[in-house]
């Protein structure tokens, strides 16, 4: 949690091009996935990971991790 808040700490810009927008909501997605894994009873989070269907939408999710990750890798590359 420390971790996730420092990162937002240093990347809390939302003006620059899509590269610092994106990098900010990242931060902001860690920190809240954070909070709901520290505050949410094991029960309630397994109904949210079951209203999720992670196991069906996997593919999905993996697709749009491994786009933003390939759009953050290049743009750290080229600059």
């Amino acid at each position: 949690m420390t971790r996730d808040l420092l990162f937002l700490a240093y990347h809390g810009a939302y003006e620059g091009g899509p590269l610092p927008i994106i990098v900010t909501l990242v931060g902001w997605l860690l920190v809240i996935r954070s909070l709901v894994w520290m505050f949410l009873p094991a029960r309630t989070l397994r109904r949210l990971i079951a209203a999720l269907k992670l196991e069906s939408n996997y593919p999905i999710f993996a697709v749009v991790s491994l786009l933003i990750g390939a759009y953050l890798t290049y743009e750290g590359f080229v600059r």
